[in-house]
Formats: structure tokens, C-alpha cells, sequence
């Protein structure tokens, strides 16, 4: 059962209040985490052996298929938002009645925003990279991460194959300054294809 339109489009909304803004957050060293201490990922009442599988190698196929999707997210973050078309699955753009081409125009329109305050701020040729600090498997807590696509996003378990908690630290640096901030994402394999998904089961 698919989300009420208007569900979704307030969903939306938030997200790209949200992704509008993300560099702006970064901009400001009181909005960092810088040193804050990083949740830990797999509960500690888990049965040890739970923990244990929770932090199985992470396959190579998957790990290929995610960094490509987290690449797309960080070329948006550096002005180039052609990418995220692919970071949304295809109900998505049906619920919203937008194609793909119209949802990377909204977003180039966030972009624009916040270029000159970043100028402002980090000066001229500012950008934006990241390092993963961890990569664990999520099989633990699927089944968590599912119940919350599925109420937030209207996806289906059964579409939801595979998932990994993955720690990144995203870094924006220019001339004038630089910060960090460090961030969980699940990404998701749904349908076949990689997804960026953040805590409250939004998209990234």
C-alpha cells in the first residue's frame, strides 16, 4: 500500500529542506559534530553472536554499488545534482507526478542557494569529500529498517534485499575554512539498485 500523496509530498518537502540546507549546516562550526562521540551502530543488549553478524565483511558487489550512490550524493553537495535522479526509487517520481528531470531541477534550485553563502563562508572553490570511517553489515536490524521504509515511504519489505550501515565523515574545505561532520546512512538495495537512507527513513 502506497503513502498518501500528500504524506509523501510533505516527505519531500522536509527532505529538500533538509538536502538544501546540509552544506549550510556544515558552514556553521556550532551546527558540526566535531568530536561528539559517535552512536554506537548495533545495540549493546544484542546476543553477542547478533553483533558478530552484524559486522560480517561487507561483499564487493554491494560495497561497488553503494559507494557509486554515495559519489552521486556527494557531487550534489559539490553543485552538480544530475545524479540524484537515480538516488529515488520510480513510485517515488510516480506519487509526486514529477519525472526525474524535474525533481534534479528542483534541486539545482537548492543548489544556487547556498552557493554564495558557501563562498561567503569557505571562500571561493569550497568543496565538499568524505571517507568512510565504518562499513558494517545491517542483517540485525533489517527488519526494523523495513518496517520504517514502509510506513515513511510506502515500500514494500519484500523490495528491500540488502542493507549496510555505513559511518561516513562528509568534510567541506575552501580557502577561508573547512568542518566535518560525521553521519550514519543505510544504504539500501531496493529493487535491484542502491539507495541512500537516513535514520528517519527518509531518503538522503
Amino acid at each position: 500500500m502506497k503513502v498518501k500523496n500528500s504524506s509523501v509530498k510533505k516527505t519531500v518537502l522536509a527532505a529538500l529542506l533538509i538536502l538544501s540546507l546540509i552544506v549550510s549546516l556544515l558552514a556553521l562550526s556550532s551546527c558540526g559534530n566535531d568530536g561528539a562521540e559517535v552512536p554506537a551502530e548495533v545495540p549493546a543488549e544484542l546476543k553477542s553472536e547478533e553483533r558478530t553478524k552484524a559486522r560480517n565483511d561487507v561483499a564487493d558487489d554491494d560495497r561497488t554499488g553503494y559507494i557509486e550512490a554515495i559519489e552521486k550524493y556527494v557531487a550534489y553537495l559539490n553543485g552538480d545534482p544530475s545524479g540524484m535522479k537515480d538516488l529515488r526509487p520510480a513510485d517515488f517520481y510516480e506519487e509526486l507526478s514529477m519525472t526525474p528531470d524535474e525533481y534534479v531541477e528542483l534541486l539545482q534550485k537548492t543548489v544556487d542557494n547556498s552557493r554564495q553563502t558557501n563562498i561567503d563562508t569557505y571562500g571561493e572553490g569550497y568543496g565538499v569529500t568524505y571517507e568512510i570511517k565504518s562499513e558494517k553489515n545491517y542483517d540485525v536490524m533489517l527488519d526494523s529498517l523495513k518496517s520504517t521504509l514502509k510506513e515513511k515511504q510506502g515500500i514494500e519489505p519484500e523490495r528491500i534485499e540488502k542493507a549496510y550501515s555505513v559511518c561516513a565523515e562528509f568534510t567541506i574545505k575552501g580557502p577561508k575554512a573547512e568542518n566535518a561532520r560525521t553521519t550514519y546512512i543505510f544504504a539500501t538495495k531496493i529493487d535491484g539498485s542502491w539507495y541512500l537512507v537516513n535514520a528517519a527513513g527518509e531518503f538522503n
